[in-house]
């Protein structure tokens, strides 16, 4: 594919400054028809259209309400998000335990909360300007110089568009290695082998490829059971763990680092760390991709951006202070076979291999519905990047479904 052949430049291009709110209303009447061919676009994917306010939730034609409240607790159409924060600093926090130690998790967290907040400010203006589902990219060809708005619009929207593939990967990753880690615990005897672990993330992927296809009307009640989940389990984690586990001190929390990974300095080692830190607070731009399936996109997206972030902020820093003073044994958690150390403190919390499986197993529930949203949002980027000519096939990749199997305007391919 030649790069001359990409081009994300919209009809609004014309020097004067972009102004959401002159057509929010148009947008709220219309399911976002307008909106779009203000940028050169057509409607090609299904709007969700709000329902009364008196409606409930659960409802399944309050696909509407359901959008915004996945995209605030994380199921990144995540957040659709990955939303659940304490998940996901579950998921990676080996690597700050072992690098930074846990006062490095906690400043690296404040520190990625801070800057996450503030990235997540700017990228909501321009997402109220920009409503479009190519996301970052589109913002830029929007924003960037004249004469350069192409050439860097393609660059960011294949690291996006690769970022977003990525993310899916290690989700289902994790999830399946965190299956064979729950069996270790179970049965000790059993040898983890990669080639089991990849068969476990291939299979991860498929029943999440199989709900955002043909069970993709479906996927409004699946939103709402997840967000039960995402906030009982919260709560189901928790409250055990605080209330069995010994309770460390406070200079065991906040003064105490370590340099496991045996770097030239603590404080290079506190950077390696931080990753924790910056994998929990991903996907909060993931509301962008979904823009053009929400009325209202140009207020609503960058209202449940800046929520998420806010939100799953303080849940994630509330797991991450009762993990930390909770965790017992810090050696023990770090050599534990099961390859997870929040597993080992689940374990030695509640000192019952049955206790420590169900808690694990509501974290793996929360991990496969994160995959599920990953992939929404994956596909409906390199839909995007494909409607303006920046994928190889892309008249293929670009192409949306309108028959009614596997789901009406569905981007199938």
């Amino acid at each position: 594919m030649k790069l001359w052949n990409f081009d994300a430049k919209s009809s609004r291009r014309n020097g004067t400054a972009l102004d959401v709110y002159s057509f929010e209303a148009e947008a709220s009447s219309d399911g976002g028809e307008k909106e779009l061919a203000a940028f050169g676009k057509r409607q090609q994917l299904r709007a969700c259209s709000p329902p009364a306010p008196s409606l409930s939730l659960t409802r399944t034609n309050a696909p509407f309400h359901i959008a915004q409240l996945r995209l605030l607790f994380h199921s990144r159409p995540d957040m659709h998000v990955d939303g659940d924060m304490g998940r996901s600093i579950l998921r990676v926090f080996t690597f700050g335990l072992t690098n930074g130690g846990p006062a490095g998790l906690v400043y690296g967290f404040i520190i990625c909360w801070i800057g996450t907040t503030a990235l997540f400010c700017s990228l909501a203006e321009m997402a109220s300007a920009v409503p479009l589902a190519g996301g970052q990219y589109s913002m830029v060809s929007e924003y960037a110089p004249e004469g350069t708005g192409n050439f860097l619009a393609y660059v960011t929207g294949w690291l996006t568009c690769l970022g977003w593939q990525a993310a899916t990967a290690s989700s289902a990753y994790l999830g399946g290695t965190m299956v064979q880690g729950l069996i270790v615990l179970n049965k000790p005897s059993y040898e983890p082998q990669r080639w089991q672990g990849t068969l476990l993330f291939y299979a991860m992927i498929l029943v999440s490829v199989i709900f955002n296809t043909f069970l993709a009307k479906f996927l409004p009640k699946v939103e709402g059971l997840i967000l039960i989940i995402h906030v009982a389990g919260f709560f189901g984690v928790l409250i055990p763990l605080v209330h069995l586990a010994p309770h460390g001190s406070g200079s065991d929390v906040f003064t105490q680092f370590s340099n496991g990974g045996e770097w030239s300095t603590q404080g290079l080692s506190f950077c390696i760390g931080i990753v924790t830190g910056v994998y929990a607070f991903l996907g909060a731009d993931s509301a962008c991709h979904l823009a053009e399936e929400i009325p209202n996109a140009s207020k609503v997206v960058p209202r449940v951006m800046v929520a998420t972030t806010l939100l799953n902020g303080i849940l994630g820093f509330a797991a991450l202070m009762a993990i930390l003073f909770c965790a017992g044994n810090i050696e023990n958690a770090l050599e534990t076979p099961t390859g997870y150390p929040f597993i080992e403190i689940f374990y030695q919390a509640t000192d019952s291999t049955g206790g420590a499986t169900a808690m694990t197993c509501i974290i793996l529930a929360l991990v496969f519905f994160a995959t599920i949203g990953l992939i929404a949002t994956a596909s409906r980027m390199t839909w995007a990047f494909a409607r303006d000519n920046g994928l190889p096939g892309s008249r293929w990749l670009a192409k949306v479904s309108l028959s009614t199997f596997p789901s009406k305007f569905l981007p199938s391919n």
